[in-house]
Protein backbone atom coordinates (compact mmCIF):
# COMPACT_ATOMS: atom_id res chain seq x y z
CA UNK A 1 0.00 0.00 0.00
CA UNK A 2 3.07 2.41 0.55
CA UNK A 3 4.09 2.10 -2.90
CA UNK A 4 0.20 2.79 -4.31
CA UNK A 5 0.27 5.71 -1.74
CA UNK A 6 3.92 7.01 -3.09
CA UNK A 7 2.48 6.52 -6.40
CA UNK A 8 -0.79 8.62 -6.10
CA UNK A 9 1.34 11.47 -3.71
CA UNK A 10 3.67 11.83 -6.78
CA UNK A 11 1.01 12.15 -9.22
CA UNK A 12 -0.52 14.78 -7.39
CA UNK A 13 2.74 16.67 -7.25
CA UNK A 14 3.12 16.73 -10.35
CA UNK A 15 -0.14 18.27 -11.02
CA UNK A 16 0.92 21.06 -8.80
CA UNK A 17 4.08 21.68 -10.74
CA UNK A 18 3.76 24.48 -13.20
CA UNK A 19 4.69 23.37 -16.69
CA UNK A 20 3.23 23.55 -19.67
CA UNK A 21 -0.21 21.50 -19.79
CA UNK A 22 -0.87 23.90 -16.79
CA UNK A 23 -0.22 27.14 -18.36
CA UNK A 24 -2.29 26.40 -21.16
CA UNK A 25 -4.95 25.25 -19.09
CA UNK A 26 -4.61 28.64 -16.90
CA UNK A 27 -4.80 30.20 -20.39
CA UNK A 28 -8.51 28.45 -21.18
CA UNK A 29 -9.63 28.80 -18.09
CA UNK A 30 -8.85 32.78 -18.38
CA UNK A 31 -10.73 33.07 -21.83
CA UNK A 32 -14.02 30.69 -21.00
CA UNK A 33 -14.10 29.82 -17.06
CA UNK A 34 -13.65 26.31 -15.41
CA UNK A 35 -15.76 24.36 -18.14
CA UNK A 36 -12.86 25.19 -20.70
CA UNK A 37 -10.06 24.52 -18.19
CA UNK A 38 -11.30 21.17 -17.25
CA UNK A 39 -11.42 20.33 -21.28
CA UNK A 40 -7.90 20.63 -21.42
CA UNK A 41 -7.50 18.82 -18.35
CA UNK A 42 -9.46 15.83 -19.13
CA UNK A 43 -7.83 15.95 -22.78
CA UNK A 44 -4.58 15.80 -21.39
CA UNK A 45 -5.37 12.95 -18.93
CA UNK A 46 -6.21 11.29 -21.76
CA UNK A 47 -2.74 11.82 -23.61
CA UNK A 48 -0.67 11.76 -20.85
CA UNK A 49 -1.78 8.87 -19.45
CA UNK A 50 -1.48 6.97 -23.11
CA UNK A 51 2.25 8.33 -23.46
CA UNK A 52 2.90 6.96 -19.90
CA UNK A 53 1.05 3.95 -20.60
CA UNK A 54 3.61 3.23 -23.97
CA UNK A 55 6.68 4.23 -22.37
CA UNK A 56 5.66 1.77 -19.26
CA UNK A 57 5.26 -0.75 -21.83
CA UNK A 58 8.26 -0.11 -24.61
CA UNK A 59 10.61 -0.18 -21.70
CA UNK A 60 9.95 -3.10 -19.77
CA UNK A 61 9.81 -4.66 -23.65
CA UNK A 62 12.56 -3.00 -25.10
CA UNK A 63 14.74 0.06 -22.99
CA UNK A 64 14.11 3.34 -25.05
CA UNK A 65 17.03 4.86 -26.10
CA UNK A 66 17.77 8.82 -25.09
CA UNK A 67 18.77 10.24 -28.55
CA UNK A 68 14.97 9.32 -29.22
CA UNK A 69 13.53 11.37 -25.74
CA UNK A 70 15.41 14.41 -27.27
CA UNK A 71 14.62 14.10 -30.74
CA UNK A 72 11.05 14.31 -29.04
CA UNK A 73 12.33 17.34 -27.16
CA UNK A 74 13.23 19.21 -30.45
CA UNK A 75 9.50 18.70 -31.54
CA UNK A 76 8.12 19.79 -28.13
CA UNK A 77 10.39 23.06 -28.19
CA UNK A 78 8.86 23.89 -31.02
CA UNK A 79 5.22 23.39 -30.14
CA UNK A 80 6.07 25.70 -26.96
CA UNK A 81 7.54 28.23 -29.00
CA UNK A 82 4.22 28.60 -31.48
CA UNK A 83 2.03 28.76 -28.41
CA UNK A 84 3.77 31.05 -26.83
CA UNK A 85 3.80 33.35 -29.51
CA UNK A 86 0.17 33.03 -29.89
CA UNK A 87 -0.25 33.77 -25.95
CA UNK A 88 2.12 36.69 -26.29
CA UNK A 89 -0.52 38.41 -28.34
CA UNK A 90 -3.56 38.26 -26.73
CA UNK A 91 -4.58 41.27 -25.02
CA UNK A 92 -7.98 40.87 -23.89
CA UNK A 93 -10.23 37.90 -22.89
CA UNK A 94 -12.34 36.35 -25.92
CA UNK A 95 -15.00 34.21 -24.42
CA UNK A 96 -16.24 33.43 -27.96
CA UNK A 97 -15.12 31.60 -30.85
CA UNK A 98 -13.37 28.36 -30.70
CA UNK A 99 -11.27 26.96 -27.76
CA UNK A 100 -7.58 28.03 -28.05
CA UNK A 101 -6.12 24.26 -28.08
CA UNK A 102 -8.08 22.02 -29.92
CA UNK A 103 -7.81 18.36 -29.32
CA UNK A 104 -5.28 17.74 -31.63
CA UNK A 105 -2.59 20.28 -30.05
CA UNK A 106 -3.27 19.41 -26.68
CA UNK A 107 -1.90 15.97 -27.85
CA UNK A 108 0.50 17.32 -29.43
CA UNK A 109 1.90 19.35 -26.10
CA UNK A 110 1.89 16.66 -24.40
CA UNK A 111 3.24 13.77 -26.41
CA UNK A 112 5.90 15.93 -27.92
CA UNK A 113 7.13 16.85 -24.11
CA UNK A 114 10.69 15.60 -23.59
CA UNK A 115 10.28 16.40 -20.29
CA UNK A 116 7.59 14.28 -19.91
CA UNK A 117 9.30 11.43 -21.44
CA UNK A 118 12.37 11.89 -19.44
CA UNK A 119 10.16 11.83 -15.76
CA UNK A 120 8.33 8.93 -16.54
CA UNK A 121 11.88 6.87 -17.54
CA UNK A 122 14.19 8.08 -14.75
CA UNK A 123 11.96 8.87 -11.69
CA UNK A 124 8.55 6.59 -12.53
CA UNK A 125 10.00 3.33 -14.19
CA UNK A 126 12.03 2.59 -10.99
CA UNK A 127 9.05 2.70 -8.65
CA UNK A 128 6.45 1.43 -11.36
CA UNK A 129 9.41 -1.78 -11.35
CA UNK A 130 9.13 -2.44 -7.54
CA UNK A 131 4.92 -2.82 -7.54
CA UNK A 132 5.68 -5.02 -10.83
CA UNK A 133 7.78 -7.40 -8.66
CA UNK A 134 4.91 -7.32 -5.93
CA UNK A 135 1.75 -7.87 -8.33
CA UNK A 136 0.91 -9.03 -12.11
CA UNK A 137 0.77 -5.71 -13.65
CA UNK A 138 1.87 -3.29 -11.07
CA UNK A 139 3.76 -1.01 -13.15
CA UNK A 140 0.35 -0.50 -14.60
CA UNK A 141 -1.28 -0.31 -11.58
CA UNK A 142 1.30 2.66 -10.41
CA UNK A 143 0.19 4.52 -13.95
CA UNK A 144 -3.78 4.35 -12.50
CA UNK A 145 -2.65 5.87 -8.81
CA UNK A 146 -0.13 8.38 -10.06
CA UNK A 147 -2.79 9.82 -13.09
CA UNK A 148 -5.29 9.71 -10.75
CA UNK A 149 -3.21 12.01 -8.25
CA UNK A 150 -2.51 14.02 -11.35
CA UNK A 151 -6.29 14.83 -12.52
CA UNK A 152 -7.13 14.99 -8.95
CA UNK A 153 -4.89 17.83 -8.05
CA UNK A 154 -5.15 19.65 -11.53
CA UNK A 155 -8.56 20.04 -11.44
CA UNK A 156 -8.58 21.25 -8.49
CA UNK A 157 -6.08 24.23 -9.12
CA UNK A 158 -8.20 24.87 -11.93
CA UNK A 159 -11.57 24.99 -10.16
CA UNK A 160 -9.32 27.64 -7.67
CA UNK A 161 -8.19 29.81 -10.85
CA UNK A 162 -11.65 29.94 -12.21
CA UNK A 163 -12.93 31.40 -8.97
CA UNK A 164 -10.54 34.11 -9.17
CA UNK A 165 -11.31 34.87 -13.04
CA UNK A 166 -13.48 38.14 -11.81
CA UNK A 167 -10.43 39.53 -10.45
CA UNK A 168 -7.51 38.19 -13.41
CA UNK A 169 -10.15 39.78 -16.02
CA UNK A 170 -9.27 43.44 -15.58
CA UNK A 171 -8.28 44.51 -19.02
CA UNK A 172 -5.59 46.48 -17.81
CA UNK A 173 -3.83 43.40 -16.39
CA UNK A 174 -4.96 40.81 -18.36
CA UNK A 175 -2.28 41.24 -21.62
CA UNK A 176 0.60 41.41 -18.89
CA UNK A 177 -1.10 38.13 -17.32
CA UNK A 178 -1.04 36.40 -20.58
CA UNK A 179 3.22 37.40 -21.56
CA UNK A 180 4.13 36.02 -18.10
CA UNK A 181 2.27 32.96 -19.15
CA UNK A 182 4.17 32.91 -22.23
CA UNK A 183 7.36 33.66 -20.94
CA UNK A 184 7.10 30.72 -18.96
CA UNK A 185 6.60 28.82 -21.91
CA UNK A 186 9.51 30.34 -23.28
CA UNK A 187 11.83 29.53 -20.71
CA UNK A 188 10.35 25.51 -21.18
CA UNK A 189 11.40 25.72 -24.39
CA UNK A 190 14.31 26.95 -24.10
CA UNK A 191 15.06 24.80 -21.57
CA UNK A 192 14.39 22.05 -23.98
CA UNK A 193 16.14 22.90 -26.27
CA UNK A 194 19.31 23.24 -24.43
CA UNK A 195 19.62 19.86 -23.48
CA UNK A 196 18.67 18.83 -26.36
CA UNK A 197 21.25 20.08 -28.18
CA UNK A 198 23.80 19.85 -25.45
CA UNK A 199 23.14 16.02 -26.12
CA UNK A 200 23.71 16.21 -29.93
CA UNK A 201 26.72 18.30 -29.66
CA UNK A 202 28.34 15.64 -27.43
CA UNK A 203 26.87 12.90 -28.86
CA UNK A 204 28.25 13.40 -32.59
CA UNK A 205 31.21 15.18 -30.82
CA UNK A 206 30.99 18.90 -31.83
Amino acid sequence: MSEIFSAFLLGAICGAIPAAILTATFVETLRGGFRAGARVVFFAFLCETAVAATILFLFFWREIPEIFIKIISIFGAAILLDLARKIWKIKKIENRGRAFLSAKKIFALTFFNGTLWTFWITVCIPSAAILREKFSGGHFLFLLFFEIGWFLVTIFLVFLFAKSRKILTNEKIVGQIFKILAGFLLFLAGKMFFFATKFFAKFFNF
